[in-house]
Formats: C-alpha cells, structure tokens, sequence
C-alpha cells in the first residue's frame, strides 16, 4: 500500500490488493484493531478514501505511542476515520461502551486470535444484524 500526497496535499492511497469488493460492504464499517496493526491501517485508509466508507476503529492500546503507523494517524482523522481507544480488547463490555449504542453493517476483525476473544464482538455483531463479518489475520496466523 502506498500513501503519498497529491500536488494539493490531499492524501493519496494505492498500490495494495484490489479492495473493490469492499465497496459494496454495507455501512458503517467497524474494525478492532491490534495494538500494532499496520494493516488495518491502511485498510481504514482505502475504505475511507477510495470507496468513500464510514470506519469505525475500535484501538487496542491506551492512545497512539510513536511507532510508526501511530505517527500517520492523522491521516486517519483527515480522512474521516473515528479511531476509539480501548486499553484491552480482551475487555469487550468497556470497549464495546465506548461506541455508545452505535450499530455496524459491516465489521472486519484485524485483532483476534481465538474465538473466545472475538465472542463477544460477534455477538454484537449478530445483534446489529450485521451481514458481512470478516476476519483480516495481521499476525501471520
């Protein structure tokens, strides 16, 4: 994936897997994230940007720290992607409370890595009548 600015400074994206598929995903769109997903980074990026997405992040992690792809952050708020920090994902009841009653069409799973973790995000999901649940390993799982 490449980001790169245009002559009017406006943030461009390209050069990663064909996302076109992603357009028709129903919104808005909710992506846990691991603490170090750069992936889904990039992935919030092209929604947002290419195919003009609603994204959610639901952020491990107590707020961005100096690594790099939390550096680009900014990129994220400028291109309309709401970031929620949550300290703990194993934590879903305190990390669910922070999207205060918000409901998804879509959610793409970028942080669990058993079906216990991801239980009750599912069952959230099943809630919302969500109808596109996708899980994005970044961990090389």
């Amino acid at each position: 994936m490449v980001r790169r600015r245009d002559a009017n400074g406006a943030l461009q994206v390209g050069g990663g897997p064909d996302l076109a598929p992603c357009a028709d995903l129903p919104e808005p769109i909710l992506s846990p994230h691991p603490r170090t997903s750069t992936a889904g980074y990039h992935l919030a990026l092209e929604l947002a940007i290419k195919h003009g997405r609603p994204v959610t992040i639901l952020h491990e992690g107590a707020g961005p720290n100096f690594k790099e792809a939390h550096r680009a952050y900014g990129d994220l708020d400028a291109a309309g992607v709401k970031v929620l920090w949550c300290e703990d994902l194993t934590d879903a009841d305190a990390c669910l409370s922070k999207l205060k009653g918000a409901s998804f069409g879509s959610v793409i799973d970028n942080w669990s890595k058993s079906s216990e973790a991801i239980s009750p995000y599912a069952e959230a999901a099943k809630d919302w009548g969500v109808s596109t649940f996708a899980y994005v390993s970044s961990a090389g799982m």
